[in-house]
């Protein structure tokens, strides 16, 4: 029994030694492709702190009227776009936010949580990058049960940039 559990071991670490032999060739061809694609997009980062305050509110996004999400209280969620102008909005009584979205670039979109005579509502505020890439790292990503979108996805950019307001 002994020898059996050997062999299985011996032959699983066989077949991942050869799978990582040939995962960096791919990966190495892959990769001016991929900073191709980054550049040819735009990054639309949303993401609301954790906060006691307004913690049962879900803020819904829209973006260009489009029903993207309901961002939910400590949780953030991406958007990789074309690079152009977007109308960003949380509420219908709200004017939107205009965003320009630059090719290779990315731009953080903060929700707020602001106090109401009955309850509270969201708002969007630009954020600049190095306040929001501290938050993002606290945050966890949105659950898939508030996402409208097929855009949306959890994979914050790494080497994208974001200018300040």
């Amino acid at each position: 029994m002994k020898a059996i559990a050997v062999l299985v071991l011996l032959l699983a670490g066989a077949v991942g030694a050869v799978c990582q032999t040939r995962a960096p060739a791919k990966a190495a061809a892959t990769k001016p492709a991929a900073k191709a694609a980054v550049q040819q997009t735009a990054t639309l980062v949303f993401y609301r702190q954790k906060r006691f305050y307004g913690t049962s509110l879900k803020p819904q996004i829209y973006v260009n009227g489009e029903e993207i999400a309901q961002l939910d209280n400590g949780r953030f969620f991406v958007l990789a776009l074309k690079p152009g102008t977007y109308q960003d909005e949380f509420s219908p009584k709200q004017d939107p936010l205009q965003v320009e979205a630059k090719p290779g670039k990315t731009e953080f979109m903060e929700m707020l949580i602001i106090s109401d005579s009955w309850k509270g509502e969201g708002r969007l505020i630009p954020a600049d990058s190095d306040n929001a890439r501290e938050a993002l790292a606290k945050l966890k990503p949105l659950d898939t049960k508030y996402v409208q979108s097929d855009q949306v996805t959890f994979e914050l950019p790494g080497d994208a940039t974001a200018e300040a307001k």
